[in-house]
C-alpha cells in the first residue's frame, strides 16, 4: 500500500513539473505552483496584477528546483523501500 501512494506522489510530483515547465505566461505559471501545491487559496493569481514580471520567473525557476528536488527525494525513497 505504501509503494502505491509513494508512486501516486511521484506521478503528480513529475506533472507539476511538466506543467510549470511548460508555462509562459505569468497567470499560467501561478495557477501550475497553485495546483502543484493543492492550495485551497490562489495567492498568486488575486497578487497576478500587482508583481512584476520578474516575481513570477523568479517563483518559476523556485518551484521548477522544488519539484526536481522532491521528485530525486520520493524516487530515492521509493528504491530503499522495495
Amino acid at each position: 500500500m505504501k509503494n502505491i501512494l509513494l508512486n501516486l506522489r511521484i506521478t503528480k510530483t513529475e506533472k507539476a513539473l511538466n506543467n510549470l515547465k511548460k508555462a509562459k505566461t505569468n497567470e499560467e505559471i501561478a495557477n501550475a505552483i497553485d495546483k502543484s501545491l493543492k492550495s485551497h487559496q490562489t495567492f498568486l493569481v488575486h497578487w497576478l496584477e500587482y508583481q512584476p514580471d520578474s516575481f513570477f520567473l523568479n517563483q518559476k525557476v523556485k518551484y521548477i528546483k522544488y519539484f526536481k528536488q522532491r521528485l530525486g527525494q520520493l524516487k530515492r525513497h521509493s528504491k530503499v523501500k522495495k
